[in-house]
């Protein structure tokens, strides 16, 4: 990667940010969330460049076609609230928080007759504007505010839990279409938290506040609403005015029209402030939104803001421009939904399987009568169904299908006719679903994932947050990207197809792995990569676990990696062996579960069952020995160790004692008669009660 002068300067800037001196509170964790995101992946670095770039190239060009007549740009907005107490915050709260929004992005806050006449000048005024989400992103009515009772008493905002409803937390709504805001009580004092465009995971990108933060909460004096108004800023890609510099003044806001200053403000100041960056003149704007003043003394944006936010609003976030989030559900007068389709199970073992199809009416008439094309791996059947639907009604229509394919199958279901006449929204008539027909597989079965397409036929990938999952490796087989996987604890399966186990005396499971960690050992972290075998009965979904490792256990490489970890050579790769003859004479199905924990990715490669069936003397004496006749080396392999035995010697026919082996508490012993000449021998297997003897003959 090349590193321009304007990437070091910036980048700088951002990564030598502190904790704020001498203040209680941390008002925004978002510098150190970003220092942190560029540690774990310094890629991003040049992604973060090439958005300063782009910014100032549409800045410098005026390309910002999109607000070219002015009218004002709604976007919708979902609040998360997660409080052990939902009483904590009421909805009058959030609504006042929005109104409160609104009035700082568009000046018309009453406070903003605080701002002083020398910056008044340019005192900016946006066409943004939020709105509260009026449809869920399955098309269901909602008011924005979305309630859960699984919250944590609080939130570490440099942790995910927050980000995801399995760990307490909240998941994401389409980080395109919605304006994502999780409220909680966080830890470390720290009054919010947003991500810059582009820089975070999807599932994690969106603002954290306190909740106390909102109109009227406890965290005085930060309680009128104005910590979202600077995350939001931070949201629309501005930085804190003083450049988060330490006071160097060398560090850069990027915006021309903020006066260089040297740290953060603590407290409500008045009048004219300097210091060390603006040491005459008019001073620092502590007035300025993405300053650290109390929020009584915050009441302005300057003009370059307003105009920078937009053009991050055009460049990275366009979609929430067009995001219908904020729109009422109802829309036309015939207008049905494919709300879901929802089957037992994505992956099934037999060639049948049913298809609940919810419909749901979006219009304003009643619906008596639909007519649905439903294709089966595109053979289609047009059927007409006879409904009772009132507005905001559903159906439910059980699709039996009864000839799935081998591998991988496909249904659609379309809406083509609404009482008689067309659709008046055809934009959410349509929905496909996948399911696998998983054919049980004989033995021997293995899978080194050389032929074309991923999962390989008859496997499935379980990928229940819709995130980072198993992925093609190339010649290495498969891998999931734990380095960038920041869900903690949040599990994938690749699940084999359903294989029938003979009846075997033994039969293993084997892959090569290769894993490594991003962490030091030493660090004290609660959740780490985790593999996982599993298997079930048939086609369960109900997995008992037969191998786990993690940390030390699981890796190929001693030492921390802290780039993406590609295996280069054989040595950083492991080959590991299940033994699954308890399962024997049964259909089972393995898969390979990966708990992530934000290390390091973990590939697996080579897998094969192998089915190992005992020599008959083996069986039936409980020892073998073999080979007879032998030429030098003498096997002695017991089915189970023997109880107190004693000890193995070799006799030759005058019984003089020619060979001797110490015994332990291994099943298999090698006895060297290289150099005995050439006839007969016995040999004794003792223990404390018996003798075993047979003849052999030495070539």
């Amino acid at each position: 990667m090349k590193v321009t002068k304007f990437f070091v300067e910036t980048l700088l800037i951002l990564l030598t940010a502190s904790t704020i001196k001498a203040q209680e509170v941390v008002r925004c964790g978002t510098t150190q969330h970003f220092k942190n995101i560029i540690q774990k992946d310094p890629a991003r670095a040049a992604v973060f460049e090439e958005n300063n770039k782009r910014i100032a190239f549409a800045t410098a060009n005026n390309v910002n076609n999109l607000f070219s007549n002015n009218d004002t740009i709604y976007l919708p907005v979902v609040f998360h609230l997660l409080l052990t107490n939902q009483n904590s915050v009421t909805d009058q709260q959030i609504f006042d928080q929005i109104q409160k929004l609104n009035e700082d992005f568009a000046g018309k806050n009453g406070d903003s007759a605080r701002i002083p006449s020398y910056f008044r000048s340019v005192w900016g005024k946006s066409i943004i504007q939020f709105r509260l989400a009026q449809r869920t992103p399955d098309l269901n009515e909602t008011n924005g505010i979305i309630r859960y009772s699984n919250a944590l008493t609080q939130y570490n905002v440099n942790q995910t839990r927050i980000h995801y409803t399995a760990q307490g937390g909240a998941n994401v709504w389409d980080p395109a279409q919605y304006i994502n805001i999780w409220v909680g009580k966080l830890a470390n004092n720290i009054l919010g938290q947003a991500t810059y465009p582009n820089m975070a995971d999807p599932a994690e990108d969106g603002i954290i506040i306190d909740y106390g933060t909102l109109p009227n909460g406890y965290y005085i004096p930060f309680n009128e609403g104005k910590t979202l108004t600077h995350e939001m800023g931070h949201y629309l890609f501005l930085y804190h005015i003083w450049g988060d510099d330490d006071g160097a003044c060398s560090g850069s806001d990027l915006i021309d029209d903020t006066p260089n200053q040297s740290d953060a403000t603590s407290g409500c100041p008045s009048g004219i402030v300097t210091d060390a960056c603006t040491p005459t003149g008019n001073g620092i704007m502590y007035q300025n939104y993405m300053d650290y003043s109390s929020d009584a003394c915050l009441v302005m944006f300057t003009k370059m803001q307003i105009d920078r936010m937009m053009q991050a609003l055009n460049l990275f976030r366009a979609g929430l421009i067009s995001s219908l989030g904020d729109e009422p559900v109802l829309s036309g007068q015939n207008n049905v939904s494919v709300l879901s389709v929802v089957s037992p199970s994505n992956r099934v073992c037999e060639p049948s399987n049913y298809y609940d199809i919810t419909f749901k009416n979006q219009g304003s008439e009643k619906i008596t009568q639909l007519v649905c094309s439903l294709a089966v791996n595109n053979q289609v059947n047009v059927i007409t169904l006879n409904v009772d639907m009132n507005t905001y009604d559903t159906y439910v229509y059980r699709l039996d299908v009864n000839n799935l394919q081998a591998g991988n199958n496909q249904i659609a279901i379309q809406v083509l006719k609404v009482n008689n006449v067309d659709d008046d929204d055809v934009s959410n008539n349509f929905m496909a679903v996948q399911t696998v027909y998983a054919v049980t597989k004989p033995l021997p079965f293995s899978e080194h994932f050389t032929t074309l397409g991923f999962p390989p036929s008859g496997w499935y990938i379980d990928n229940p947050d819709n995130s980072i999952t198993w992925a093609p490796a190339g010649n290495m087989g498969a891998y999931i990207d734990n380095y960038n996987y920041g869900a903690l604890g949040q599990v994938d399966r690749l699940v084999l197809p359903p294989v029938q186990l003979p009846a075997a005396d033994s039969i293993f499971f084997s892959f090569d792995v290769a894993a490594a960690v991003y962490s030091s050992f030493s660090e004290n972290l609660a959740i780490w990569d985790t593999l996982l075998v599993e298997i079930s009965d048939g086609c369960s979904t109900m997995y008992e676990t037969i191998y786990k490792k993690t940390k030390a256990d699981l890796i190929t490489v001693n030492t921390p990696v802290t780039t993406q970890f590609v295996p280069q050579n054989s040595s950083q790769w492991r080959r590991d062996s299940i033994d699954i003859s308890r399962f024997k004479n049964s259909v089972v199905t393995l898969s390979f579960t990966n708990k992530a924990g934000y290390e390091n990715n973990i590939y697996i490669n080579n897998v094969m069952f192998r089915a190992v069936e005992l020599p008959v003397a083996l069986r039936e004496k409980g020892y073998m020995i073999a080979p007879n006749p032998v030429t030098d080396y003498v096997n002695i392999r017991f089915l189970q160790m023997p109880a107190q035995l004693k000890r193995i010697a070799v006799y030759d026919v005058k019984g003089n004692r020619v060979a001797y082996e110490n015994v332990n508490k291994g099943t298999y012993y090698r006895i060297d008669l290289s150099n005995q000449p050439r006839g007969i021998y016995f040999i004794t297997i003792e223990t404390n009660d018996r003798k075993h003897t047979e003849k052999i003959i030495k070539l």
